[in-house]
């Protein structure tokens, strides 16, 4: 259940909140640990969080997965990149909607209302880093996905 205060467009709610602790600037950090209940997953890599920033005040924001790539659901070059986009928010789903994550290295992303963070499951495990292992994502430092190689046209 979500506390009384819930915002959206949390992402600057929660980096003001807490600015009150010690001041922040666009390329500053906040090292974490938050706590945070996932309510939505939006794609493979995005999803959109109850973040415990204090006693009773919880800020909602979406959260980019940091550190991997997933295949486009919304706007994918091919069909097939649609298809294994919908297997990495399939894995997140099943993973990690309605459960409690941690959120760590949190940053302002580069879309307005969202924050980059690394994102660890109720087992510690960082889920940017299972996506990979699974083969639904890629390091985000990869310059080719390859999900639509030896592909029809593309899907516009």
């Amino acid at each position: 259940m979500i506390p009384a205060m819930a915002f959206r467009n949390g992402a600057a709610l929660l980096m003001i909140c807490l600015m009150w602790t010690f001041p922040l600037s666009a390329k500053d950090v906040l090292s974490g640990p938050i706590t945070a209940r996932v309510l939505r997953v939006i794609d493979g890599d995005t999803i959109e969080v109850a973040a415990h920033v204090w006693l009773g005040q919880t800020l909602v924001t979406l959260v980019r997965l940091d550190g991997v790539d997933t295949p486009e659901i919304h706007q994918p070059d091919c069909p097939n990149e649609r298809i294994k986009g919908q297997a990495a928010k399939e894995f997140i789903i099943a993973r990690l909607e309605g459960a409690d994550v941690t959120l760590r290295h949190i940053r302002y992303g580069k879309f307005a209302g969202r924050v980059v963070a690394q994102v660890e499951d109720s087992e510690g495990m960082d889920v940017s880093l299972l996506l990979v292992d699974q083969g639904l994502g890629v390091p985000a430092t990869s310059r080719s996905h390859g999900w639509c190689a030896a592909q029809a046209p593309p899907v516009r």
